[in-house]
């Protein structure tokens, strides 16, 4: 396996390989797994300035391709729109307008806190996660509420999520009570 780092080409071998490196996965690529369909994202950090603990889904001929979202987040709350990429000249324009509805309406603020993008995958999971030895994890988000059931408490970062579940895993039968699960 060959690995570019900051400090140049790297070359080695792995017992297992966890891959976290998102829907455009270069790992996938050279597994020889099919791309993921995704649309290109642009989303806005804005204040929330009414409570709301429900994620709001926009589908509309004005985000073709794609949808609009509202993720509450406390005070503050994420305000996106993906589009299909063949589709998303303009992607300020229709985020722009959503944005000053929401505030006229007084659900969200006037000022943008943090503008973030790229893209995210929109076709289900993968078929295939587990190639050999290799597992690919970290294509999504995960959780947006404290609804939301969980199975595994995730620290942020999916490839330190992956070695936690592996040393887990490893310990699973000195656990009192508790019984392994396939998946």
């Amino acid at each position: 396996m060959r690995v570019s780092t900051a400090g140049g080409l790297r070359e080695g071998r792995y017992g297992a390989l966890g891959a976290a490196d998102g829907p455009l996965s270069q790992t996938a690529a050279c597994l020889g797994l099919a791309r993921l369909p995704v649309v290109t994202t642009r989303q806005y950090a804005v204040p929330l300035l009414k409570e709301q603990r429900d994620t709001d889904i926009w589908l509309s001929a004005r985000y073709p391709g794609g949808y609009a979202w509202l993720f509450p987040k406390g005070g503050v709350a994420n305000l996106g729109l993906g589009l299909d990429p063949a589709l998303d000249d303009d992607m300020k324009a229709p985020l722009d307008e959503l944005h000053a509805s929401l505030a006229r309406e007084g659900r969200v603020g006037a000022e943008v806190l943090l503008r973030t993008g790229g893209p995210i995958p929109v076709g289900g999971l993968r078929e295939r996660i587990v190639v050999g030895r290799a597992l690919l994890a970290g294509d999504a988000a995960g959780r947006t509420g404290d609804e939301e059931a969980t199975v595994f408490d995730s620290t942020g970062l999916a490839i330190q999520d992956l070695a936690i579940a592996l040393a887990a895993i490893d310990q699973i039968d000195e656990i009192p009570g508790l019984a392994r699960i396939e998946l």
